[in-house]
Parts: structure tokens; sequence; C-alpha cells
């Protein structure tokens, strides 16, 4: 959990099943760096539910059970007020009817966006299930009603299938969808684009639920970028000597790209092994549990060599940052039937374009693909055949270079002119696509300098 809450920093955290005191859960609180929030006690070893916050946001409890923590919050950045219902449905079979008669008026009236969440202990639908007893159409279907009486949307998902799974002996032998986030129509026009993400199970039978009302977009590839800290590790300084020597060319240009690439290379492998990245070994393990879970779900063993490597990155990335001092802490319109209004809803949220057909063939489903298709595209669309000769256009302007500025424009550029003009870079501004600011240029001067003036030389001569 510790590693999730750094990762994520939510601004609300619900834990469901705590099995601790108020006493327990308040230090952990602390220890995680949420300074306010709310703890039902469990009854004997069962139960126990948990709320945090962050200051950011405002928040005043308006019930409190065993079963249920309902809320309103204040989003103090945005001004914007919500409703937030935090779900532990009942498991036994005794007490689920009058759970759910209990809160069937709940968020009657509420005219904000309105979200509830958490583990329902019930399945929407048949496919939700998979393995143990098969599903009974006869019996009630509470979160069903509940839905449709209040109006409500089930919010995608990504991620695995199921949140829940029962491991018999080591096998893996039910597993349900019983964890999700329902929202209003009110919800889905703050945030249309909001969805729930699936986390690999850890340390629990569920799978944790992240809900995301601003989803990160789907970036390019990172882009190379020398970074000012290598430049303050004398070892730099080799590995720039190394790199820039192996490059080869057949003009002074040329040879220049292929050092800068060189150098490239060699700089990303020395960082890997002098600035190591817990995030991304962090990142690499929950994706490799998560595949895990989903293809293999019975290999509980390299299931828990995963988590044992997992647990040893997160005590890592912790020692990083408590190092350091710091810690990250996981810190409108017409007049439309209730049911039209819903149904436009979702139909907006899966208008999104996800995926494309591209001309070749090939089903494009990453945001940069998806880019790509559209932009060659239209390019061939509004691409001109026409004539290219400009020599009309060019004899009606009249030059205003003279012999005298002609001269000075032509003649040769002189070493100490490129290096002042090196010298008057910014150190750290717009390295350009290449990664490389003035800062590389400046610091390793002696070992460049013969490419960089030799090519400005050569240009300024053809």
């Amino acid at each position: 959990m510790r590693g999730m809450i750094h990762s994520h920093n939510p601004s609300v955290v619900f834990l469901m099943e705590t099995k601790q005191n108020s006493h327990r859960m308040n230090q952990l609180r602390m220890q995680l760096g949420y300074h306010q929030g709310v703890n039902v006690d469990p009854i004997g070893m069962a139960g126990g539910l948990s709320l945090w916050w962050k200051p950011k946001v405002s928040v005043q409890i308006i019930s409190a059970s065993k079963n249920l923590i309902d809320t309103a919050i204040l989003d103090d950045l945005t001004g914007v007020q919500l409703r937030c219902s935090y779900f532990y449905g009942p498991p036994y079979r005794e007490e689920k009817d009058p759970f759910w008669r209990g809160v069937s008026n709940l968020g009657v009236d509420v005219s904000v966006p309105w979200v509830c969440v958490g583990d329902f202990n019930e399945m929407l639908w048949h496919h939700e299930k998979l393995g143990g007893a098969p599903w009974c159409n006869s019996r009630i279907r509470y979160l069903r009603n509940f839905l449709n009486d209040h109006d409500l949307i089930d919010l995608s998902h990504v991620g695995q299938t199921f949140t829940w799974a029962r491991v018999d002996d080591g096998v893996i032998t039910i597993q349900e969808r019983l964890d999700r986030a329902l929202v209003n129509t009110n919800w889905m026009e703050v945030w249309p684009n909001s969805r729930v993400v699936h986390m690999p199970r850890v340390g629990s039978d569920h799978c944790p639920l992240i809900l995301e009302c601003v989803p990160p977009s789907n970036r390019a590839r990172r882009l190379f970028k020398f970074e000012l800290a290598w430049a303050e590790n004398p070892e730099c300084v080799e590995i720039v000597n190394r790199g820039w020597r192996e490059g080869r060319g057949r003009s002074l240009a040329i040879k220049w790209r292929s050092s800068l690439n060189s150098c490239r290379r060699h700089l990303i492998a020395w960082s890997k092994s002098h600035f190591p990245n817990n995030k991304k070994v962090i990142n690499r393990l929950m994706g490799e549990i998560d595949l895990l879970q989903q293809v293999d779900p019975l290999n509980v063993e390299q299931e828990k060599k995963l988590i044992t490597r997992l647990s040893e990155a997160w005590m890592r990335e912790d020692s990083y940052w408590k190092q350091r001092s710091r810690i990250l802490w996981l810190n409108d319109g017409d007049r439309n039937t209730k049911f039209f209004h819903t149904s436009t809803t979702i139909r907006r949220n899966r208008n999104r374009i996800s995926r494309i057909l591209g001309d070749d063939g090939t089903l494009y489903e990453k945001q940069e693909d998806v880019e790509r298709v559209f932009n060659d595209y239209f390019s061939k669309l509004f691409a001109s055949d026409g004539s290219r000769t400009w020599n009309g256009v060019l004899n009606c302007i009249h030059p205003i270079v003279n012999d005298d500025w002609n001269r000075e424009l032509c003649r040769p550029i002189e070493f100490e002119e490129v290096k002042d003009a090196v010298t008057q870079l910014g150190s750290l501004k717009a390295p350009g696509p290449d990664g490389f600011p003035g800062l590389f240029y400046q610091k390793y001067w002696d070992e460049v300098k013969e490419v960089i003036v030799g090519t400005a030389m050569s240009y300024s001569e053809s």
C-alpha cells in the first residue's frame, strides 16, 4: 500500500477490512502523510473501515457505519462539490436485504457529481464470475436494482476483469468482480473521461482500485535529455569522451550527429547503473504480477516471488526519498429525461476514438499511432501537386542586402565566433530534439570543439 500511495498520490484513500482499531489506523495514516481521516472499528476481528484525505479536499462525514461511509467533498483547488459514498457491502446473505433497503434512499436528492465506490460484494452480470457455484438467475440482484433506481453508470475500467480471487491450498478456485465505481450523469458531465484502474492483487485477495477523474494521456516515448546531475558526476567526462570518439561520418556534420548518438547510448547505459530508478522497477514488477494473475492465475509460487521482489523495491524507493529528507506522499443543457440523459452521457464516453484502422490494414490502439494515422491521412488529403517554380514571385522582390553587407556575411567563420556563440547558449534551455542542451557543449568544449567549429566553417564555405 505504501508503494501505491507514493506512486499515485491519491487525494482520498478508502480501506476496507482493516481489522485494526482506530489508534493503529491513525498511526498508519500519519505515517503515510494523511493528516485527516475517520475510522469505523472492526467488530472483533472482522471488518473495519478507514477513510483518509489530503488537505487539498474538505470532507464532511454524512454518516459512517460498518458497511458505508457517506461523505460530501469540496475540492479546494477547483471549487467542485461532490458526493462520495464508500461501500463495503455485507458479505453474508442474511445482512444483504436490510443493508440494501437501508441505502435505497441514498443520494435521492443529490444534484452534484456523485460516486459510489468500493467492494459491493455483489455482481452485475453472470460473466463477472469464474469458478465456484454457477450464477443463479433467481436471486435478488441488489446492486443492479440500486444502479437502475438511482440512474447510475458503471464506470469503465482498465486492467484485469476480476477484482477478487479465492485461493485454496495455493490454487485459485473462484474469481469475481466485486469492486467497482458507480457514478451519476452529473459526474460524467464534469469528468467524462474518468475511469477505474484495477491494480494487481498484492497482499490481499482484492485488487486495489484507483479512480482516475482525468486519466493520463498516452504520451509518446520519453525523449532523451542530458541531465545536470550527470554533468556533476566526475565519471561523466570519460563517458562523454568515449562516446564522442566513436563518432563516424563522411562529413563533419554527419560525424557530429553520429557522435551525439554514441554519447546518448553510453550516457543512458551509464545512468541506469549510477542513477537507478526504483519507480521503473516497481512498475515493471506490478506489470508482471498483473500479467501473471490474468494469464497464469494458478502459479501462486511465482506470484509470491514477484511480490517479494516488489516489497524490496518499495523499501529501496522509501529509502531513496528519506535520504533526500523529503517524501513524495501518495501526494448544462436541454430538458432531457433521465434515461436519455444517461444514454447520451454513456454514448459520449464511448465515442472517444481509442483505435483506428490504418491504410495498411493494421488496427492501431496507442494514442500516438491513432494521431499518426489521422495526420498521415489529412497530410495526403491536402497535399498540393502544383508547380514548384517560384521565379515569377522572386522577380517581384527587391534585394536590400548591399555589396558590403554581402561580403561581411560571406566571409569565413572564425573559431572565436563559434566559441562565443556556444558560450552564450542557455546552459539548460531548449535542448532541442537531440536532447543535448548548451551545458553539454560548454562543459565538454575541449572534446567537441573540433567537430563543432569544423562543421560551422564547412557550412560557410559551401
